[in-house]
């Protein structure tokens, strides 16, 4: 397909799931669907050949925090369309190849829509019934409940922060809860497709360094 892409990727110090992430995106999405490649490790210690690793913030060790290591990401990002994901998603679904053109003109359809939620097989869908499903080509998708996430929510399509983010920029990246409350209020949403993609395989928390 012929719209530009970034990977943005955010691992946690677990080289083993990231492997098993890139390995399975990568089965699925061809290396040349990118244009870009950008890689961010909380802990500063994992590179990958063909990415631009992403200085890391220096974090504490509350989960919050890592909210400023996801701005600082998607402020790295070169194109409008990103592909946004943590090193604890397996890619399961090979239609994703062939659903990229309807999920990227489905975002510019719906300027309002932070996000193209990809589906996790273990992920609770809860979307806004008042609202109804909807179909856009053969995708399937639903306005959801939940605040539009300032980061695009983990393993998701967003459009480039730099486009409405910037201007709702969160006081507090510290704080995923409270930052996705200030783009919801702003009056952008969130979508969810019906079909899953991905399958969360982190089991457990994510592995932080601590502040000196």
């Amino acid at each position: 397909m012929g719209v530009p892409i970034t990977l943005l990727v955010l691992s946690c110090g677990r080289p083993a799931l990231l492997s098993v992430t890139l390995s399975t995106l990568f089965s699925i999405l061809p290396a040349e669907t990118f244009t870009d490649f950008r890689l961010l490790d909380c802990r500063d210690n994992i590179t990958r050949a063909g990415f631009q690793v992403v200085p890391a913030c220096k974090l504490s060790a509350r989960e919050a925090d890592i909210m400023c290591n996801v701005d600082r990401l998607y402020q790295s990002a070169t194109t409008t369309f990103v592909l946004f994901t943590e090193d604890d998603w397996q890619f399961t679904n090979p239609t994703l190849l062939t659903d990229l053109e309807d999920i990227s003109t489905l975002l510019w359809k719906h300027r309002r829509a932070t996000t193209v939620q990809l589906t996790g097989k273990n992920t609770p869908i809860y979307y806004n019934k008042t609202r109804g499903l909807h179909r856009h080509g053969k995708i399937i998708w639903a306005w959801t409940n939940s605040p539009a996430g300032p980061n695009g929510m983990f393993g998701a399509w967003t459009n480039n922060p730099h486009i409405g983010r910037a201007a709702i920029r969160p006081a507090d990246l510290k704080h995923e809860g409270r930052s996705s409350m200030k783009f919801h209020a702003a009056g952008y949403s969130n979508i969810q497709t019906m079909a899953s993609y991905v399958s969360h395989i982190g089991q457990g928390a994510h592995v932080y360094k601590k502040s000196a």
